[in-house]
């Protein structure tokens, strides 16, 4: 569990948030109470097409129920001007991807072989299972992408949700040692990998993804001049976070599925949250300010 002190810093990064990137955003969160009734130690896998989906998962999560979230985030995040704060503050998980991503017009991504990044990545693969063993050992939960990337894929037919797919398969180019899945289940291979992993659905309504840089700095200069933090966005940018039910991996992990375990439990967290994703659709049925036109993404 979270010590007191962890509490306390839980907190500070919360109003941190509240006060910088939160306030451009009117966040509604569903059916949370999926994920009430599991410990301090599980999973997130969440899909990934706006800058802040995984602050915007980590916030609900550790803001409902006082805990602790770690997010697996590539190294370049830490070294970014309005992201990298809250990924240092958050403890996040650096990994380093050991590829360049290439993202096309159509949406689908083309991960390019990089010999510097490889090299990288094979002298960090270690530490960073170890630190993930560690922090599960400790009952941390811990947040991550399910397609390992951002994506654009964020239509709701099924070749969309077939393109997502490409990128949790085990392929030439992430092959199964290299896929988040496989890192984060890894430390629970002794206990049967007796570990839940929540499926979370995230929509955010933001078209033009410069107006995330754009309402970021004047968020940051809200934070530090006590005048402008006087002033409340009057178009907060809506979203939604809808929580799945738990998946349980030793399930997809026993002997009789070992070897096509990782791609089934891939695949399963990938439908329930497409699934969620047409549900929020049909609940925001009329609502044009949530509607997948403005989809972040772009």
């Amino acid at each position: 569990m979270d010590s007191l002190e962890d509490i306390k810093a839980l907190h500070k990064v919360h109003r941190d948030f509240e006060l910088t990137l939160g306030r451009g955003y009117s966040l509604r969160i569903h059916d949370f109470e999926n994920a009430e009734g599991l410990g301090s130690k599980a999973l997130y896998a969440a899909n990934h097409f706006h800058y802040f989906d995984p602050f915007f998962v980590g916030y609900a999560v550790s803001k409902n129920k006082d805990i602790w979230i770690h997010y697996i985030a590539k190294s370049e995040l830490f070294h970014m001007p309005l992201i990298g704060p809250y990924v240092r503050n958050s403890r996040a998980i650096e990994i380093v991807r050991p590829y360049d991503v290439v993202k096309h017009e159509d949406g689908t991504i083309e991960r390019v072989p990089n010999d510097e990044k490889e090299k990288q990545f094979k002298g960090s693969i270690r530490a960073t299972q170890r630190e993930i063993a560690d922090m599960l050992k400790e009952d941390h939960s811990i947040c991550f992408a399910l397609s390992g990337t951002r994506t654009r894929n964020y239509g709701l037919d099924d070749a969309s949700r077939e393109n997502e797919l490409m990128y949790l398969e085990d392929g030439e180019m992430h092959e199964e040692k290299k896929s988040l899945i496989s890192m984060t289940i890894l430390p629970e291979k002794k206990s049967g990998y007796d570990i839940f992993i929540v499926p979370v659905a995230v929509e955010t309504y933001q078209k033009d993804s410069k107006k995330v840089i754009i309402k970021g700095v004047q968020a940051l200069l809200k934070k530090y001049n006590p005048l402008l933090r006087l002033y409340e966005p009057k178009n907060k940018v809506p979203g939604d976070i809808m929580f799945g039910t738990p998946v349980h991996v030793g399930e997809f992990l026993s002997s009789r599925k070992r070897k096509t375990g990782k791609q089934d439990l891939a695949e399963k967290l990938r439908d329930d949250i497409w699934e969620m994703r047409r549900r929020l659709a049909n609940i925001n049925e009329g609502d044009s300010e949530r509607s997948l036109s403005k989809h972040s993404g772009a």
